[in-house]
């Protein structure tokens, strides 16, 4: 999901009327946005292999974050809520 921001352009954290900017991306070079395809985001799979009699499995992958320097805002705890569903 787009977080509390409601857009995946230029997502979201807050500490009550404060708002740090950040984003989720698929690699470290911060270029392609995760998202559903709007706001400039791409939508990608991954695989997840999972073997059959297992109803409970842990499978982990790595979402690159970065919120950009030089936003001016106080010191404090930020936080943001995110959706990731899976289809299978």
């Amino acid at each position: 999901s787009a977080g509390s921001s409601g857009t995946f352009s230029a997502r979201t954290m807050s500490s009550g009327a404060k708002h740090l900017t950040y984003n989720l991306y698929f690699d470290n070079t911060y270029t392609t946005i995760r998202g559903d395809g709007s706001g400039g985001s791409q939508t990608s799979g991954a695989n997840l292999n999972l073997t059959t009699g297992n109803r409970t499995q842990n499978v982990s992958g790595t979402i690159f974050g970065r919120a950009p320097a030089g936003q001016d805002v106080a010191a404090g705890g930020y936080s943001d809520s995110i959706v990731f569903t899976v289809t299978y």
